[in-house]
């Protein structure tokens, strides 16, 4: 080939010029060409884009750059592979294989020609592309509806064109017949807009600095827009994938650089331009079932549902928490997901793929989930309303056979709504989770462990609703379950593997362990008899864990052990908890402990059965009140407060 008659050149047609790129791009696709001829088509191409007045011929043009990028990359990192077993790993030789060495020349130049600013004005010409046939069909779907503006369509709801991915939404059925050339072989599954996206999104994965030659080439408006209006018909689900990862790419660079030019304007683009309206559009149930049925090969099946849920997901999360967004900014862009129902979205999406595939479900889509969640209890209340814990159950996101960041995505939203009001615990226990903690409660994560326990104390934070749950069998959750009383636990049960964490070897986990317990002995009795085994787990807990919180947890879990009656009075005397108690109100280092250690004696001041465990304290009780009162710690309101009420409850008589 040579030069610019190569890319189609002075003579030849508009048309002939794009046959001889795509030509080109299936030449190179396929690996037919040398890597010297790739590099000499490279070029041509490059330059000739940059003349182009057509967009078609950039399109094609774009096609090629984008096979060559993907072809370099793959037989260079394949080279680099290969010098690996020669080298040791941390030398910084290159490798010394020429292949690989020509195939990174080849990336550069794809990578310098993209980035240039004559072949990106070039592209911005592209991406501005409108159809006025399109632009007039949904003009005319406006007017049809202004008498009604319940009945208004969005550009994003009336999209047609190559694949479901723009065609699986149209309202109107004359949007649904496209007008397709070269059409005479079957439908088109490709777009026009496909290779320029692919090959922005391949740049600025491959080389990240090149962001900021995008964005200064204003590509960010046109892409947005596109994405809104689902390419005028020119976007398949390939393109549509591609072209909601790059903009999800240049926002997380934005994040990087939060004084650049026009940082949070570009958010705000994502509202104005209707990406989030978009967003929601493409998890729409429709549409998903139709990708499913497109084309395995052009981005459909079940594996490409989960690409654009994946791709989907990751943008919409990535502008809900920078750290240098404005606040303003940032709740624009929280109502705009809240309105276009990505949660549903989201969910619906993960219920239609994740059983159906072969790898783990999606770690993606569960983190966007798990981050709305705690972000504002709206998303909360739309998350527990589409039953989304029993769609994470029944994606085995709870299961110990998932990836631990699947799991601990999970958790924290089970959590979060364990936390967030006991309106939740109806939907809780209905979504049968308790299988799977009692799996994670032995899990080999510390991580998973520790967000489990933390998991159970969220679940009895409100009420003892679930109280009876901890102590029936595991085995009981998969029939009808009688709620009778259990007179001995079994060891089955989530209450004794929640004991057993309070020894764990994990500091955070005996932690959270000891807070739930705590919190299952909080509001009545009715697990006492089954807790006489971990009180001196919590004594050593509380006198040599070197974590404030794991010391506090202990001594509140101690004295919540009587607080509704005189059960485990004995128990406690046996293991002489009173000394421990009265140990760390007076030498713990921190005050906190402190606290929490006093009240919890005063606790067990009440029974008559513990006073004689009380007036063996040494030192005294009352030459012990009296030390901590003159001390430092005694300034605090709250240890203050507690000593008073020591002897406020020594003063009375003692309760049976």
């Amino acid at each position: 080939m040579e030069g610019g008659a190569s890319a189609g050149g002075v003579g030849v047609d508009t048309f002939s010029q794009g046959l001889i790129l795509l030509l080109g791009s299936a030449l190179i696709e396929h690996g037919v060409l040398s890597i010297e001829m790739v590099m000499e088509v490279v070029q041509a191409v490059a330059v000739r884009m940059c003349d182009a007045e057509d967009i078609r011929v950039t399109a094609a043009g774009a096609s090629v750059l984008k096979a060559a990028i993907h072809l370099a990359k793959q037989n260079a990192q394949r080279g680099d592979a290969h010098g690996d077993a020669h080298h040791s790993p941390r030398s910084k030789t290159a490798s010394s294989d020429p292949k690989a060495m020509a195939w990174k020349r080849v990336l550069e130049t794809v990578i310098r020609s993209t980035a240039s600013s004559s072949c990106l004005a070039s592209i911005r010409r592209l991406l501005c592309y409108q159809s006025k046939s399109f632009l007039e069909s949904i003009g005319q779907n406006r007017r049809d509806t202004e008498e009604d503006p319940r009945a208004v369509i969005h550009p994003a709801e009336a999209i047609t064109g190559a694949g479901p991915a723009s065609g699986g939404l149209a309202q109107q059925s004359e949007l649904a017949a496209a007008q397709l050339e070269g059409s005479e072989f079957g439908g088109r599954t490709r777009g026009m807009l496909d290779y320029a996206v692919s090959l922005l999104a391949l740049t600025v994965q491959y080389y990240p600095a090149t962001s900021a030659k995008i964005m200064s080439a204003r590509l960010w408006q046109p892409l947005c827009r596109q994405l809104s209006y689902g390419g005028f018909g020119e976007l398949s689900p390939i393109g549509i994938v591609a072209l909601v990862k790059v903009l999800r790419l240049l926002l997380e660079d934005i994040g990087g650089t939060p004084d650049a030019p026009g940082h949070s304007d570009c958010h705000l683009q994502l509202i104005s331009e209707g990406v989030f309206q978009m967003c929601g559009s493409l998890l729409h149930g429709p549409h998903l079932r139709s990708l499913e049925l497109w084309p395995l090969r052009e981005g459909g099946g079940v594996r490409g549902m989960t690409d654009l849920l994946v791709n989907v997901s990751a943008l919409v999360r990535t502008p809900l928490q920078p750290a240098h967004l404005p606040k303003e900014t940032l709740v624009k862009c929280q109502q705009a997901v809240y309105t276009e129902g990505l949660v549903h979205g989201t969910l619906r999406g993960l219920y239609l793929v994740a059983k159906r595939l072969d790898d783990p479900p999606p770690h993606i889509p569960i983190d966007l989930l798990s981050k709305l969640a705690m972000l504002s209890s709206k998303f909360l209340s739309q998350f527990m309303h589409c039953e989304g814990l029993r769609v994470l159950r029944d994606c085995d996101s709870f299961a110990s056979t998932s990836p631990e960041r699947v799991i601990n995505a999970s958790l924290a939203v089970a959590s979060q709504a364990g936390k967030a009001s006991v309106k939740y615990y109806p939907s809780i226990d209905q979504a049968n989770l308790y299988p799977y903690v009692y799996q994670l409660l032995a899990h080999n994560s510390a991580p998973v462990r520790s967000k489990t326990c933390n998991l159970i104390g969220y679940l009895c934070r409100h009420s003892d609703f679930f109280y009876q749950a901890l102590i029936t069998p595991v085995s009981d959750f998969d029939g009808p379950r009688t709620g009778q009383s259990v007179k001995s636990l079994a060891s089955n049960t989530l209450l004794s593997r929640l004991i057993d964490r309070c020894e764990d070897l994990d500091q955070g986990t005996r932690k959270f362990a000891c807070f739930a317990i705590g919190n299952a002995a909080f509001y009545s009795n009715a697990l006492y008899r089954h807790l006489d085994p971990v009180i001196p787990m919590l004594v050593a807990v509380m006198r040599t864990s070197e974590d404030e919180k794991s010391r506090t947890n202990a001594a509140a879990a101690l004295g919540n052990l009587v607080r509704h009656s005189s059960e485990l009075t004995d128990a406690l005397g046996r293991h002489r908890v009173a000394q421990a108690l009265l140990d760390v109100a007076l030498e713990d280092s921190v005050v906190g402990p402190k606290r929490i250690a006093l009240f919890s004696l005063g606790t067990i001041c009440v029974y008559s059965s513990c006073r004689l465990h009380v007036e063996a304290l040494r030192p005294s009780l009352d030459v012990a009140l009296e030390s901590i009162s003159s001390s430092e710690a005694g300034q605090d309101p709250q240890v203050a407060e507690h000593v008073a009420r020591i002897r406020k409850k020594l003063a009375l008589p003692g309760s049976s």
